[in-house]
């Protein structure tokens, strides 16, 4: 995590309530087809403070400040794709599924999955772009 907070084009937001931190995403910046985008990850809220509109401030938090400062086009992020209430969750925030797949991570020396053939699924959303018109 030390490495992303001294980074210039991430950072973690976190949601803090009575002193206590209940949520954090990351948010890092990437250049996509030639398109500012950033991707979305370590999504968290504690587990007794879910359902209750926290993961949702804080993604519509980090959608506001991505674009007002690095003028994205669009966020990404993956999902384990067997959690299907949570992929229901993003998708009433407007993120769609791409279709697209990678296999989870292994890093044994941190985790042991305790599923075997997990994957992680792409969920993508794109800024309505909005053009100023002029009065004629």
């Amino acid at each position: 995590m030390g490495k992303i907070i001294k980074r210039k084009d991430a950072f973690i937001l976190i949601g803090v309530l009575k002193d206590e931190i209940v949520a954090t995403i990351c948010c890092e910046w990437q250049e996509l087809a030639g398109k500012n985008t950033v991707h979305f990850g370590m999504i968290a809220v504690k587990p007794t403070l879910q359902n209750k509109g926290y993961g949702k401030i804080l993604i519509q938090a980090a959608e506001a400040i991505t674009l007002r400062e690095w003028r994205v086009v669009g966020f990404h992020m993956t999902v384990i794709s067997m959690r299907q209430e949570l992929i229901a969750f993003y998708e009433r925030l407007g993120y769609v599924r791409t279709g697209e797949f990678k296999d989870f991570p292994e890093n044994t020396a941190l985790w042991q999955p305790k599923v075997e053939g997990l994957n992680l699924q792409y969920l993508a959303k794109l800024v309505e772009v909005r053009t100023l018109k002029r009065p004629i």
